[in-house]
């Protein structure tokens, strides 16, 4: 069963917190306050499908991913995405995003601390919650329309560009009303806030909100 139909909903839900259950149990999985769980959010999760898509470059980047897909196909198969916001394996969540990031947590937890107004270690239990919510909705998608790694690997790119789009258009919304995210990213868009340490996947997220 797909839990989602779209990354646009998943975004939706993330950035409004205070009116989607699921989010409250995600950020409570994460033992993040919920405005906290929404900022990171809306960084995090474009921020580890670039590096999905960093590591399907390659032949056995791709092979790698799309094996744990078929394996994520028969895990937490929850008949809603309530119930898998209230289980959602925050242990197995670490490993993937290691292996997303490929060993540069570290600097990633420090970077998006230092912009978002967070502690590193809520950055790290965040993103532990969200990436199994990735690799289920790859996963379903993958299952859903019978996709092979190519298509796996555009599914990926296409998603990676809809959530920054949705984040854009709602960072605009929420910045004009002076709501919780109010003008987030003008760090991550301005090429003057960029920086050594944003070489890399960092690098690559901040040029997607240009």
């Amino acid at each position: 069963m797909a839990l989602l139909n779209n990354m646009s909903s998943l975004i939706g839900m993330l950035m409004q917190p205070d009116q989607n259950e699921e989010s409250k149990q995600l950020a409570n999985r994460a033992g993040v306050d919920t405005n906290d769980f929404a900022k990171i959010a809306s960084i995090g999760l474009p921020l580890l499908l670039q590096g999905i898509n960093r590591n399907n470059q390659s032949q056995t980047g791709l092979e790698s991913f799309n094996q744990a897909l078929n394996q994520h196909q028969t895990r937490n198969n929850y008949d809603s995405l309530n119930q898998f916001a209230q289980n959602v394996d925050v242990d197995d969540g670490g490993k993937i995003v290691n292996h997303v990031l490929s060993g540069n947590q570290e600097n990633v937890n420090a970077s998006l601390s230092n912009r978002l107004g967070v502690s590193p270690q809520t950055v790290q239990r965040t993103l532990a919650v969200l990436a199994p919510l990735v690799l289920k909705y790859l996963a379903d998608q993958k299952q859903k329309n019978n996709l092979g790694p190519t298509e796996i690997k555009d599914e990926t790119q296409n998603a990676t560009q809809e959530v920054a789009q949705q984040v854009r258009n709602y960072n605009q919304t929420d910045q004009s009303s002076g709501g919780l995210l109010g003008n987030l990213l003008n760090s991550f868009g301005n090429n003057n806030q960029t920086n050594e340490k944003d070489d890399g996947l960092l690098g690559d997220l901040f040029n997607l909100f240009k």
